[in-house]
């Protein structure tokens, strides 16, 4: 009996296990009861005051930053054309893209010669600087030399071989370039100095050539009639 009532009881806890969730409703579960508190707000800090416009209405309010809104698109619109303006006047009387005058260049030439002078001032505040530099770490003695055989040596050890760098790059040089100039022909003196023209040459061009403008003007003649009928009818349409 006892072991039926087990299997009953666990049959009946499975059963329990499977069943969904209810909320109960009913039953009164009372709470912890809580203090309540009364709420004190902070009182707002006073606004600053507007001066003269503390008495003004919400028309005048609105009134007043209209006014303010187009002083303000007149300050920006003059703003504008200053520097609409100012860029005219950069620009120059032909604009931008103005053909360049002698003027022109000789200036951007200055300009240049400027640049190179200001890098020499700069390279030579530079050599000032450490010529300073290692004189106040000196304290005014020069630095001690190698003297003797070893440093005769040495010197004419390092002078060769500056010396052999230098013709190297040297002969590089001419290599390449001797290597262009055999990639083009060498023109003829034939080619290179024209052949003195004859004087009846001379004559039948010069005569060919006053030929050429004679038949242009006639040309030009004859077309002039045709032009007049044709501006003619296009008057009289109108």
């Amino acid at each position: 009996a006892k072991a039926a009532k087990a299997a009953a009881a666990a049959a009946a806890a499975a059963d329990d296990d499977d069943e969904p969730w209810i909320v109960d409703m009913q039953t009164h579960v009372p709470l912890d009861r809580q203090e309540t508190v009364e709420f004190d707000p902070v009182p707002l800090p006073n606004l600053p005051s507007l001066g003269e416009h503390d008495d003004e209405t919400d028309e005048q309010r609105k009134a007043r930053y209209a006014k303010d809104d187009e002083v303000i698109a007149n300050a920006r619109k003059i703003r504008e054309s200053r520097a609409m303006l100012g860029a005219k006047i950069a620009a120059g009387p032909y604009g931008v893209n103005k053909r360049k005058s002698h003027w022109d260049y000789v200036m951007i030439e200055m300009r240049w010669m400027a640049a190179d002078f200001a890098a020499e001032r700069d390279w030579r505040l530079e050599a000032a600087r450490q010529c300073a530099e290692m004189s106040a770490a000196c304290e005014g003695v020069p630095p001690e030399r190698v003297t003797g055989e070893g440093a005769t040596v040495a010197a004419e050890e390092a002078g060769r071989r500056q010396c052999a760098r230098v013709a190297a790059e040297v002969g590089h040089f001419w290599e390449k370039a001797w290597k262009r100039a055999m990639e083009k022909p060498i023109p003829t003196a034939a080619e290179l100095v024209p052949e003195p023209k004859d004087d009846d040459e001379e004559d039948a061009e010069g005569e060919g050539a006053e030929e050429r403008k004679e038949s242009e003007a006639e040309k030009s003649e004859a077309g002039r009639p045709r032009r007049a009928a044709a501006a003619a009818a296009a008057a009289a349409e109108t």
